[in-house]
Parts: structure tokens; sequence; C-alpha cells
């Protein structure tokens, strides 16, 4: 776990170290350097379709990853809102150093850490190159999943109002304001969050079994037994769809329904069935899930009111979710 007292300082030692070598990552045309005993990587250059497939390698055979540094101009939205998600999961620390630069796509990485940190540039402007239709689908995922990460608005006016041939750079003033760096009062104030959240362990829960072939999938029967989910059938099938991301195999796809609003569905790949999951929307305001495809463990979090954020650990047994343990802390820029 991340000693928090001395988080920045112990970062940029490390930063340091892996700056210098980041001239060499270049040279080889690899995207990752990760430190002797895996706690640290190194993320350098564009953003592609194999930079997350990469990742997923690099989590796979480093589980102890604590810190991921950036150094990227950006690239692919998707991968790195796939990067992100993990990143985000798995409770890892993002850092820029002084003298490195994350922008565009980059940022997305950047604000899905648990901790972060940027000393550097960091950068944020509109989509380039994706047509209508799929700007719009790109950018309700990145601002759900800004909204998952506790990003301020300000930041999202930032990215929508910045041309695609320009870049926004976040001063110093802005990342305190705007709750870009999470100041070592932020940690303390959160502490009792993130003990909670490792007191109960995803791997105590796995799964009762898993659904690997996407070409059997069973859609929902929205003309009968899930007729009552039918509104939101496009979402249900979609995620679906993309395969189980929950339980072994089930989706849990989540859904706006306003700014910080947010509710969820469950799917069984196997049979089609939907479930509802069982908070969301205005009653659980700021509503956030933590969840993986290898334990039927759900964190989720929300706002109590506007000085309090309540997280609860639920186990799901395939049809309903338990409360195994609930704890309250306080709320700063969000619950997060």
């Amino acid at each position: 776990m991340i000693d928090r007292s001395n988080f920045r300082a112990w970062v940029t030692l490390i930063a340091l170290i892996f700056v210098v070598k980041a001239a060499d990552v270049r040279a080889q045309q690899t995207s990752f350097n990760v430190s002797d005993n895996g706690a640290i990587a190194l993320m350098d250059g564009m953003i592609t379709e194999s930079t997350a497939i990469e990742f997923s390698g690099l989590i796979a055979a480093n589980r102890a990853l604590k810190v991921l540094i950036l150094n990227s101009p950006g690239g692919q939205v998707v991968p790195a809102l796939d990067i992100s998600a993990v990143v985000n999961t798995m409770g890892i620390a993002t850092f820029v150093p002084k003298e490195a630069s994350c922008s565009s796509a980059c940022s997305i990485i950047f604000f899905s850490g648990s901790d972060r940190f940027a000393e550097g540039q960091l950068g944020v402007h509109q989509m380039s190159n994706v047509d209508a239709s799929g700007v719009q689908l790109l950018l309700a995922e990145i601002l759900d999943a800004f909204e998952r990460y506790g990003v301020d608005r300000r930041i999202s006016r930032h990215m929508l109002t910045t041309l695609p041939d320009d870049m926004y750079f976040f001063n110093d003033l802005q990342k305190a304001e705007y709750g870009i760096n999470r100041s070592d009062e932020d940690l303390v104030a959160a502490e009792p969050v993130v003990q909670s959240r490792a007191r109960i362990d995803y791997a105590s829960y796995p799964p009762e079994a898993y659904f690997d072939s996407k070409e059997a999938i069973r859609l929902p029967d929205f003309s009968g037994r899930d007729g009552w989910a039918r509104n939101f059938r496009t979402r249900i099938r979609n995620g679906l769809s993309a395969g189980p991301n929950f339980a072994g195999h089930f989706s849990m796809i989540e859904i706006g329904c306003g700014t910080s609003c947010r509710f969820a569905f469950v799917a069984d790949a196997k049979n089609g069935e939907v479930f509802s999951f069982p908070y969301g929307g205005e009653e659980q305001y700021e509503m956030e899930l933590l969840f993986n495809a290898n334990s039927r463990l759900v964190k989720v979090t929300w706002m109590q009111d506007s000085g309090t954020c309540i997280q609860q650990d639920l186990v799901f047994d395939g049809r309903d979710f338990e409360v195994v343990a609930e704890v309250t802390f306080a709320r700063l820029n969000f619950c997060k």
C-alpha cells in the first residue's frame, strides 16, 4: 500500500529515474517500462490499440502495481478509456513528472488514478478524426468516466471548448482549485474509505462460473421476461454483447441519468436475464461502482449529504445483492 505521508516526494524520485530511461524506451518503440519490484510503471509515447493490450499484459505480470507514471501526447480514446477503467478499479496512483507531459487521451488515464499528481503539463482538448456519431458515443463514455473519477465540471468544459488543433494546459492554481492534484489533506480525509475498500478483498468472493464465448451470449427477452427493462434495451444489449465484466458471466451496465447521476443493470450472459442494481438515480447521487469479472463483490459509493459519503460492499448471489460492510467518510469534491 502507498505511504501517503510522503507519496509525492517518493514518486518524484522514482519518476526522475524513469524519465531518464524514457529516451531508451522510445528508441525501442515500447510503451512501458516497469520497476524491478513491479510496483511502478512508466507509460511513454502515443496511445494506440496495442497500448491497452500491452497494459493488460503488464497488469497480469505485475499485480502489485501501485503507481503509473505518464509521459504521453495522447492518441486513441478507446484504449485510454480501457486502461483508465483498470487503473481506477485497481486503485493505482497516477503521476506526471515535472519534465513530462500528459495530454489529450492520456489525461483520461491520469484522472482515473486513486491518488494523482501532475507536476508536469496536463492538457485537454476536443477529439479529432472521429465521425459525428462516433464523437457523441465516445464523449458520453468520457463524461461518464469523468464522473466516476471525481473530475471537476470545469475540467470537462475546458476539454469541450478547446479545438482539436489546440491544447488547454492547466496551471498550478487550477490544479489545486479543480482538485486535479489530490492534496495531502485530501488523502488524510479519504483514508477511512481507502482502508474500508482494502478491508474486504475481491478475491474472497470468486465467481461461481465463467463465460468466455461471446458467440454464445444470450440476449435478453424484452418481449417477455425482461420487458420491464425494455426502455434501455439498446444499452443493455450493447453492454451484454461486449462480454462479461462482473462475477464471471454477468455484465454490469452503467447508464447516466444526468449530471453526477447514474444507475445500473446486471445481465446474465448465459440466459440473457436482466436484473436491476439496487442503487442509483437521485437517491444515490454521485454513485460510483467498483467491480471486476473475477469477483461477485461490488464496492458502491454515493453522496449522503453535502459533507458525507457512504460506501457499501455488496455481494451478488446471481440474483440479489447482500450488504456485507458499510462505512461513512467526509466528502471532498466528490464521493471518491
